[in-house]
């Protein structure tokens, strides 16, 4: 997985959800700045904590496997059905 893929996986759906940057930030209980690092690719891998991902996928609304799990085949980040909250 490229170090950045978290990032574009959680733009995408917060984007898809039609969140700003700002409102995941509040969700999330994580400053703008910070959210603005992950999805730029400069706190992915090492530098995301479990504790910062799984604040991100509950303020999406989706499993933590949606964002670490494998990429698709051609690393499309737009391939792949939006989870709808349970």
């Amino acid at each position: 997985m490229k170090p950045d893929y978290i990032g574009v996986r959680i733009r995408l759906y917060r984007t898809r959800g039609g969140m700003s940057m700002r409102g995941l930030a509040k969700e999330a209980g994580m400053s703008l700045s910070a959210i603005s690092a992950v999805e730029l690719g400069y706190r992915a891998g090492k530098n995301l904590t479990a504790d910062s991902l799984v604040k991100l996928c509950r303020a999406l609304r989706i499993p933590v496997d949606t964002l670490v799990g494998n990429p698709p085949e051609d690393d499309s980040p737009l391939k792949g059905p939006c989870h709808d909250p349970d």
